[in-house]
């Protein structure tokens, strides 16, 4: 079958072993390769996680809610609320809409009344812990007491952990064209095809001998100019998030040309795939996008004067992209990079970036241990005496709570900086002799051992920092970025940057120097 759309992989050797499968090895890490000699997406890995191994996206201290009518702070981080109001206890801007959570509570010298959680089902009357499976909606993480409960919430226990995190894939996420028995997709819903689908002069029909899968597929012939089939993708699909449409179609064979694809109404697609009348074998077609307003509908619509033309639509999938991808913004992608390490992006100096955040980046992100490396170059001497601070890699919640590598503004100085709870740890003048070749960088830091450690192509820079504080906060969707501080963006990096992993434990030192050894740039 004819296909509209390919993929290109790299392999980079190593004694057998490409050296991205190597790093993709590495327990606990994700990565982004940076390998991409086309498109705007950097495809990154995505471990798999669990519950207990995500984080808590909620902040345990009373403070952190917003607190209606009747919620008081009783003692320590007790909330209490007393009854005669139905207001709020919330938390703002912790979830992700679309995501699912398990959400944890404990109520306590509860006299009546109850509480019901975001999104989460039944109410919650007892004095015990319990647990809601929820699936956000929003963004809040809303606690909504009727209006006789009296009893507390201990806010410093709250859990609200991101379920079911899936294993590296670029795309992993179930099939969504789940539509009851709708037989043009590939889950098996074989009885008829027209399910769900709208229509304008158009005849619609199940065709079972005339199909790229299954039993049947969804044929429409047009019976006017501009006639047109649409299904509404926002009853399955989360705006901002990214997907892969993925179908099979082609021409009834006779008649006028038509066009199928996504747009912003049900009667005009605007990115489409065009089939005319010689188009009489399934032609499958992928379509990489992040759902808006401008992708609200999957269209097919008739383009000829003729009026004549017809279609022949089957196996459509449809699943969401791998939430770990990051968004490229102006970077060049496909430059040759050294060693084994296969491609890498050149960043402008001024607009380029990757966004990498993510509900699953912030919820796989452990606090209390982790470890973050990159491969990096710049584009020329001048870059070390420019006066300019380079973000090479961020990724952090506030001032107070980061993670980042840069050339500051002093010459020849590389700085590694590592803040949580508001206590740095820092290397600066990180001494690698100003190379204009890629060089590593890497930091690993471990609450339990009280350890953090810098190293530097391999090799670990000056004495083991101790005194650790204590991570405060979600990460910043603006301050997850590669090549820049910031999405405005800030501090951009002026050079190449390639292999950027962010790990949910501390490297050992022989794990970071045998990264190194096996770039290939030792």
């Amino acid at each position: 079958m004819p296909a509209r759309s390919f993929h290109r992989k790299l392999v980079v050797l190593l004694g057998g072993i490409p050296f991205i499968d190597f790093l993709n090895g590495i327990d606990g890490v994700d990565w982004w390769h940076m390998q991409e000699t086309s498109g705007a997406v950097a495809l990154a890995t995505n471990s798999a996680a669990t519950i207990p191994d995500t984080r808590s996206v909620a902040l345990l201290t009373y403070g952190d809610y917003v607190a209606g009518a009747n919620w008081a702070n009783s003692s320590g981080q007790i909330a209490r609320h007393s009854a005669g109001s139905v207001e709020t206890f919330q938390q703002d801007d912790i979830l992700a809409p679309g995501k699912t959570y398990q959400a944890t509570i404990t109520l306590a010298n509860r006299g009546a009344g109850s509480v019901t959680i975001t999104d989460g089902g039944a109410a919650i009357s007892a004095n015990e812990q319990t647990t809601r499976t929820i699936t956000s909606t929003g963004t809040d993480f809303i606690i909504t007491p009727t209006t006789d409960f009296d009893g507390d919430i201990d806010v410093a226990v709250i859990l609200v952990q991101q379920t079911d995190i899936l294993a590296s894939s670029d795309f992993p996420g179930a099939e969504l064209y789940v539509t009851a028995d709708a037989a043009s997709d590939p889950n098996g819903n074989e009885v008829d095809a027209t399910t769900g689908w709208a229509s304008n002069a158009v005849i619609l029909t199940s065709d079972s001998s005339i199909k790229s899968a299954g039993n049947f597929s969804l044929k429409g012939i047009f019976q006017a100019n501009g006639a047109w089939m649409s299904f509404d993708l926002d009853t399955i699909l989360t705006r901002g998030q990214i997907y892969r449409l993925n179908f099979d179609n082609r021409h009834l064979g006779s008649g006028g040309n038509v066009r199928v694809g996504l747009g912003p109404t049900s009667s005009v697609p605007t990115l489409y795939d065009g089939l005319i009348s010689a188009d009489t074998t399934f032609i499958n077609v992928t379509i990489n996008f992040m759902h808006s307003s401008d992708t609200r509908y999957l269209i097919a619509q008739e383009r000829n004067a003729t009026n004549d033309g017809g279609v022949y639509i089957d196996n459509i999938s449809i699943t969401e992209a791998n939430p770990m991808n990051g968004d490229n913004t102006a970077a060049a992608v496909g430059q040759a990079a050294g060693g084994n390490l296969g491609y890498g992006y050149t960043f402008d100096g001024a607009t380029s970036f990757v966004d990498i955040y993510s509900a699953e980046l912030n919820s796989k992100f452990n606090p209390a241990a982790h470890t973050l490396i990159a491969v990096c170059k710049v584009a020329n001497a001048g870059v070390w005496t420019d006066g300019v601070f380079r973000r090479i890699v961020t990724l952090g919640a506030d001032f107070n709570n980061r993670l980042l590598f840069q050339r500051s503004n002093i010459n020849g100085e590389l700085s590694l900086i590592v803040a949580h709870g508001g206590v740095p740890q820092r290397r600066d003048s990180v001494d690698i002799g100003s190379p204009l070749g890629f060089f590593m960088l890497a930091v690993t830091y471990d609450v339990v051992a009280d350890e953090v450690k810098f190293f530097a192509n391999g090799v670990k820079v000056g004495s083991t920092l101790t005194g650790l504080g204590t991570w405060v906060s979600n990460l910043d969707p603006t301050t997850s970025v590669i090549g820049a501080a910031t999405t405005g963006p800030t501090y951009v990096w002026n050079g190449d940057i390639t292999h950027v992993g962010i790990a949910t434990r501390a490297l050992t030192a022989g794990e970071i120097n045998d990264i190194w050894e096996r770039s290939g740039l030792s």
